[in-house]
């Protein structure tokens, strides 16, 4: 292929064919998250099933050796869950690989906007989403009802933020930023490391460019990490009326991840 053409063509008709290749991947993902008929098992069932009885006034999950006492991690993604279901009903899978699909929309769409930021042409930013469009595996984890994907866009959408917020100067996308990683947070606890390298990029891009007035985003970045765990520990003591002081050890996440 003549790759002057491409380019100039991609360049003439880049947010029309932004779009399509954006539209293909929303259509291919709800296909599959519409006519998969799999349920769910092990973590994402127990998790729908302590919202189901806590919907039902049960808190047996929350009580010592419950799955959601083990497991204190999952307050944020149980909270919200529980929210939603006073909107969509309880172990509505259909629904939450929808909004899998919507993020995962998000999520190619802002990896093209950063690469934008980092200098790549329109025709590169186009083939990152037409990777979305043929690579499987993001789109089948699509239909993974545990937050992961909802997280992960959420995180990568704050990268870009302060990415632009040190660009443009503008203490506005540092906000932003911050009620990103903090949703993100929420709905999955191990996004903190994202925030981490946030910080760090934060204390490294202020001294770099002698404005230490930047340098207050790091701390409100952890602060949104600590308010992700806080605010959800409050609700749920709130809504089950237990003290809710259990939880694994964190060694114990150390040890599966090695």
């Amino acid at each position: 292929c003549d790759k002057l053409r491409i380019r100039e063509f991609a360049n003439k008709h880049f947010k029309v064919i932004k779009i399509i290749l954006l539209t293909i991947i929303a259509v291919i993902g709800v296909v599959f998250a519409l006519s998969c008929g799999l349920g769910t098992t092990a973590d994402q069932l127990e998790l729908q099933t302590s919202v189901a009885e806590l919907r039902n006034g049960n808190i047996d999950a929350f009580r010592p050796t419950g799955y959601m006492d083990i497991y204190p991690n999952q307050y944020g993604l149980g909270l919200l869950s529980y929210l939603a279901s006073f909107i969509v009903g309880t172990y509505n899978y259909t629904f939450f690989r929808l909004v899998n699909v919507l993020c995962l929309v998000v999520l190619y769409n802002e990896l093209s906007l950063i690469g934008k930021q980092i200098g790549l042409g329109k025709t590169s930013q186009l083939l990152i989403l037409l990777t979305g469009v043929f690579f499987m595996p993001s789109t089948l984890y699509a239909l993974y009802i545990y937050g992961n994907l909802a997280a992960l866009t959420l995180s990568v959408l704050a990268v870009r933020l302060i990415v632009q917020a040190f660009e443009k100067n503008k203490a506005l996308y540092a906000v932003l930023s911050c009620i990103a990683m903090f949703f993100s947070c929420v709905v999955k606890s191990n996004q903190m490391l994202f925030a981490v390298g946030i910080a760090i990029y934060c204390l490294f891009k202020s001294i770099s460019v002698k404005n230490y007035k930047r340098l207050i985003v790091a701390p409100a970045m952890l602060l949104c990490v600590w308010l992700s765990s806080f605010i959800p520990l409050m609700a749920m003591r709130s809504l089950t009326g237990l003290p809710l002081n259990g939880g694994v050890s964190y060694i114990s996440y150390l040890a599966m991840g090695i």
